[in-house]
């Protein structure tokens, strides 16, 4: 009973806030928890969850191809996707203050 009631007053305090309909990353689709967040969400040890969140939105991701490895024995190109912290797209202008790529999950 406590811990909803300490939920409840969390949401109105949050609400108050930022307003009403604000897009947060980890209501987003795209955001995944880090290592470190899970780790503390288990161990209860961190007030701070999606810290370290990623967004994985394939849109607005680094990809690189790797042209010179593999491409003239198999024909397989190497490709690398970069990842970037979902505080870091919320600056930039990908994702931005207003969450252009924001998706409900």
């Amino acid at each position: 009973m406590i811990i909803a009631w300490w939920r409840e007053r969390k949401i109105r305090q949050i609400t108050a806030i930022l307003g009403e309909g604000t897009r947060l990353c980890k209501d987003c689709k795209w955001c995944s928890a880090g290592l470190v967040d899970r780790l503390a969400g288990i161990l209860c040890a961190w007030g701070r969850p999606y810290y370290f969140a990623m967004c994985r939105n394939m849109k607005i991701t680094e990809i690189k191809k790797d042209v010179d490895r593999y491409t003239l024995i198999d024909g397989r190109v190497k490709t690398k996707i970069k990842y970037h912290d979902c505080s870091t797209q919320r600056n930039s202008d990908d994702c931005g203050r207003s969450g252009k790529a924001w998706e409900a999950k």
